[in-house]
């Protein structure tokens, strides 16, 4: 994103994230004029990052999810660059049946090489389901979310076209080595993670719907460099 248009979202969030100000005192605040920082604006509703609300006196500019999400990454990149992440996550979830669609993707030759090739092994094809059971688990996905990970790029296969999926090496239980997989195109929300793994997870872990398992996160292969 131009420079330009974070030093505005960052002004709204100094001033509350939700800000009653104008194009001029925004322009000053970072030093451009005021018919700059109403393209500026302009441009950060349409990417739906920013919402406005005109009033007799000026504008409500308000941040939205998105353009929260967008600060986040922010963050979350400068601590990678920083060496001030932690260089692992554990959180916990409960196992639960999905709607099957992960036996389906781990067949596709497409995603199976680069798994092998990213991770070092050949997934089992499926996932393992696991809704997370508190807001720290929530807090850690949408954190993973804009961290690098290992990616499998997406492709073309059956006349149709797959998504990219992100990848974090973890342990499941302290036993068992997987990878949690964020996947682009997902019905799940922020509450579910999918991990994948060589063996097949629940016979390999005795599990069923309703245990809880563990998770630890690695995002020691994470880097950046200035």
């Amino acid at each position: 994103m131009e420079s330009k248009l974070l030093l505005i979202l960052l002004s709204i969030a100094e001033l509350g994230g939700n800000a009653f100000t104008s194009t001029s005192g925004l322009g000053r605040r970072i030093g451009v004029s005021q018919q700059s920082a109403s393209r500026y604006l302009r441009i950060l509703e349409e990417k739906g990052l920013i919402s406005r609300r005109i009033t007799g006196k000026g504008q409500v500019i308000t941040l939205t999810k998105a353009g929260l999400d967008e600060l986040r990454g922010l963050f979350t990149r400068l601590k990678i660059i920083f060496g001030e992440a932690v260089p692992f996550f554990t959180l916990k979830g409960v196992v639960f049946t999905g709607f099957g669609e992960g036996a389906y993707y781990m067949s596709k030759k497409g995603y199976i090489t680069q798994f092998e090739k990213q991770l070092g092994f050949k997934p089992f094809p499926g996932t393992l389901n696991i809704k997370l059971i508190d807001e720290n688990g929530i807090r850690v996905k949408r954190e993973l979310q804009f961290m690098p990970g290992k990616l499998i790029k997406s492709f073309r296969e059956d006349n149709r076209s797959f998504g990219d999926v992100k990848c974090f090496p973890a342990s499941i239980n302290g036993r068992v080595d997987g990878a949690v997989v964020l996947i682009e195109r997902t019905h799940y929300g922020d509450d579910v993670l999918e991990v994948v793994s060589k063996f097949n997870l629940r016979e390999a872990l005795s599990l069923k719907d309703g245990d809880i398992v563990e998770l630890t996160i690695n995002l020691s292969f994470n880097s950046y460099t200035l």
